[in-house]
């Protein structure tokens, strides 16, 4: 049963909106440590902060490629068309822009310390270097370069990165220890990205070409073991505090699907992009369509509680949907002539096309994205 206007209406309470001001780049949302606010960041290169507590959505700063501070009170940036500095701004926008001065250049991630009292990053030549936050002193570590991909482990106290082989088109995966300056490969791996999961337990290679193998490292074991990935899935992010994953069906782009990161207990979660779980692994923030003019969505997985399904693949086996109320969306940020996710064809099937919703609370003359994403299930 698809819910009817009178449904919608009865939970539209439970919707908050904010609009986005400006063009979103394709970039996944930035959660604060606390999970409370999201960084945005628009085509013109602002960067703005959406408060999940008061419901608002304010400017920042310019620049690009932002990163919280352990304690979410500091945001670090890169500055516009100054691959040379980097920015420090107060979360809450108050005492200016402290601006660190970074001769070899800077390339993007910034990652903090487990204080905050430093940051590290790759520079132009993509050798690991860092700088101190409160005196903008450098510092350096004698590690292989050019570094691929490069990720702090939750505590910072681990620097995860992966820097040319010996061998032709082949990565080496390392594992840097700040405090006891100890270095180590782990395995050799394609093209990655790196993600650090079950709260720092474990380290995920999600290899770049979906044909490549996708690895994890468990840190208290050593033992690293090749990620099974149903076929017609390809995975996108891993949660950060347990083994679930996010994948993305190949024959229906956009279509999101969860379940473990082996594969097991998969099913249907959302239409969207650019997904990034929150750091306690409870919500997934994404946009409802790639295009420059998108809404933002925030919604629970809620994949613990379905029945298993043991690596069945959605691409040869679509699940049927079924959608009931309570629609459980936490946050929907609407833009307009955004494209609806999941809305009811006149026939009364769903459908990802864009349907006009009558919505209390909506500003008048703008579509609303209802997004019942705890309440549809893949059926077996």
């Amino acid at each position: 049963m698809v819910p009817e206007a009178a449904d919608l209406r009865q939970h539209a309470e439970r919707v908050r909106w904010h609009a986005l001001p400006g063009r979103l780049l394709t970039e996944c949302p930035i959660w604060s440590p606390d999970g409370r606010a999201l960084l945005l960041t628009t085509g013109g290169r602002r960067i703005y902060l959406l408060d999940r507590t008061e419901g608002r959505v304010r400017f920042l700063t310019y620049g690009c490629d932002p990163a919280w501070s352990p304690d979410g009170r500091q945001i670090a940036f890169v500055c516009l068309g100054r691959r040379h500095e980097v920015g420090i701004i107060r979360a809450d926008g108050q005492g200016g822009v402290r601006i660190l001065r970074i001769p070899s250049g800077v390339r993007p991630p910034l990652l903090w310390d487990r204080v905050g009292a430093s940051l590290c990053f790759a520079d132009a030549r993509g050798r690991v270097i860092g700088v101190r936050v409160p005196d903008g002193t450098p510092m350096s570590w004698s590690l292989p370069s050019p570094v691929d991909a490069l990720a702090a482990s939750p505590d910072g106290e681990w620097l995860a990165f992966t820097a040319p082989c010996e061998m032709p088109g082949v990565l080496c995966l390392y594992l840097y220890h700040r405090r006891d300056r100890s270095l180590r490969v782990i395995a050799q791996v394609p093209p990655c990205r790196l993600y650090w999961t079950r709260k720092g337990r474990a380290l995920t290679a999600l290899a770049e070409d979906a044909a490549e193998p996708s690895l994890q490292y468990e840190m208290a074991t050593g033992r690293v073991r090749r990620l099974h990935v149903p076929e017609g899935l390809v995975p996108l992010v891993p949660s950060p505090t347990d083994d679930a994953m996010l994948y993305l069906e190949t024959r229906a782009p956009g279509q999101m699907m969860v379940g473990e990161a082996e594969g097991n207990r998969l099913r249907l979660f959302a239409h969207g992009y650019f997904p990034a779980w929150s750091p306690d692994g409870e919500s997934i923030a994404f946009y409802d369509n790639p295009d420059e003019e998108a809404s933002l969505c925030t919604a629970e997985p809620g994949w613990r509680q379905l029945p298993a399904r043991t690596r069945r693949s959605a691409a040869t086996a679509a699940p049927r949907t079924r959608a009931q109320p309570p629609l459980l969306v936490n946050d929907v940020c609407p833009l307009p002539g955004f494209a609806q996710p999941w809305c009811r064809r006149g026939d009364g099937s769903l459908s990802p096309f864009h349907v006009p919703l009558a919505c209390a609370g909506a500003p008048v003359g703008m579509d609303c994205l209802v997004h019942p994403v705890s309440s549809l299930r893949a059926l077996g």
